[in-house]
């Protein structure tokens, strides 16, 4: 534990903020199957470097300081953290999928499966494909 880091959590290949550690500390400690500690390294080390830096942006953002275009950078980053999050089977929609390639589960996805959540989460992320999908043709005409 010489990096101060809890064993068994990889060393960052790059330098991270305090909420960017915060966040690689939490992720490593899951011990998902499917993040794979070297393969896995750097979508993980560029989960935690968007979050250090989301963290800064919001602090210009909700102190006043930041211009408009600081709170659409904000919402866009917010986007990237959220589809990283997403690839890495951090959220309950892609965390369910992945358990079932992977041949775990829990009592718990079981009891999502219950309340109907699970429909109205892949209902917001087909909606988030959707916007992607807009967004990109979008900027495909206006670049035409």
């Amino acid at each position: 534990m010489a990096d101060g880091l809890p064993r068994g959590t990889p060393t960052p290949p790059r330098i991270l903020g305090v909420q960017g550690t915060k966040l690689w500390v939490r992720v490593w400690a899951l011990r998902r199957p499917w993040i794979d500690k070297k393969l896995d390294l750097d979508h993980v080390a560029l989960l935690c470097e968007s979050m250090d830096e989301r963290v800064m942006l919001r602090m210009s953002v909700v102190g006043g300081s930041g211009a408009w275009r600081d709170r659409v950078a904000l919402r866009q980053l917010d986007g990237q953290i959220a589809e990283l999050m997403a690839a890495l089977g951090l959220n309950p929609t892609d965390r369910k999928a992945l358990r079932a390639v992977s041949g775990e589960g829990s009592p718990a996805d079981d009891a999502l499966d219950d309340t109907g959540l699970d429909a109205a989460v892949a209902g917001i992320t087909q909606l988030r494909a959707g916007a992607r999908k807009r967004r990109a043709s979008a900027v495909d005409s206006a670049s035409s």
